[in-house]
């Protein structure tokens, strides 16, 4: 399904500025998530200045900048090169989880970050040399 995602955000998303694309839908799922927030579980309270930067780093670090970074692709790349964006998104929260949160890294979790590393590094290099052959 993101693969199918992809290729609908290029075909008609792709002409639009990345960050008119990538604002209109992070404004209105924020605006939706405030209101049935508001409605559900009324203000927010307890939360210490800490955690309400973990929130904005998380919104805007590891969820919006991706998006922004993809659409902005769309308009340069291929889809398939473009969807390698979504491949970081573990690795920010990872990060974000050692260096905020003292989390631990686990064997496995070093692993895979390792394996998608090594895939997106794999998959930029086949597209420069489909970018060298189309020259």
């Amino acid at each position: 399904m993101i693969a199918v995602a992809g290729i609908v955000a290029k075909r008609y998303a792709g002409g639009y500025e990345p960050m008119d694309v990538a604002g209109i839908q992070f404004g209105s799922g924020a605006a939706i998530i405030l209101i049935a927030t508001l409605i559900v579980e009324g203000v927010p309270g307890g939360e210490t200045g800490a955690g309400w930067a973990l929130i904005v780093y998380s919104a805007a670090a590891s969820t919006f900048m991706p998006f922004l970074i993809f659409y902005w692709m769309l308009r340069h790349v291929s889809v398939s090169y473009a969807s390698l964006v979504g491949y970081v998104v573990p690795l920010i929260a990872v990060v974000a989880g050692i260096g905020f949160l003292s989390e631990r890294l686990d064997p496995g979790i070093a692993i895979g970050g390792t394996l998608i590393l090594v895939g997106v590094i794999l998959s930029d290099r086949i597209e420069q040399r489909r970018l060298v052959r189309a020259a």
